[in-house]
């Protein structure tokens, strides 16, 4: 991947959590030299696969639907990912294949 493949409207996602698998997906809202900035997407179980306490399954963005809260952010291109925030809170995201992500609330 390189940084030139990225557009606006484009989807970027990653998961992070200690004990837990947590997905977020961001839209891109603008591409700049260095990376892109994005908004965070909302995003729903669409298979549960705990017996439907949807804690554990799999999520997809809900592609139209901005997360409460959330703000702008800049996205640095960092080799093949794009990184949010610094060394120590550090997100890596990269662009979406479509395909649901595994997510993991259990602790």
């Amino acid at each position: 991947m390189t940084h030139n493949e990225i557009r606006v409207g484009d989807i970027l996602a990653g998961t992070w959590g200690y004990s837990m698998i947590i997905p977020c997906f961001y839209r891109v809202i603008k591409v700049t030299p260095t990376g892109c900035k994005v908004i965070q997407l909302d995003k729903r179980m669409v298979q549960s696969t705990d017996g439907g306490y949807f804690q554990q399954g799999y999520e997809m963005p809900l592609r139209d639907t901005i997360q409460r809260g959330a703000t702008e952010k800049l996205a640095r291109f960092d080799g093949d990912c794009y990184k949010i925030g610094s060394r120590s809170t550090a997100e890596y995201i990269r662009p979406w294949d479509g395909k649901p992500i595994w997510a993991d609330y259990m602790d």
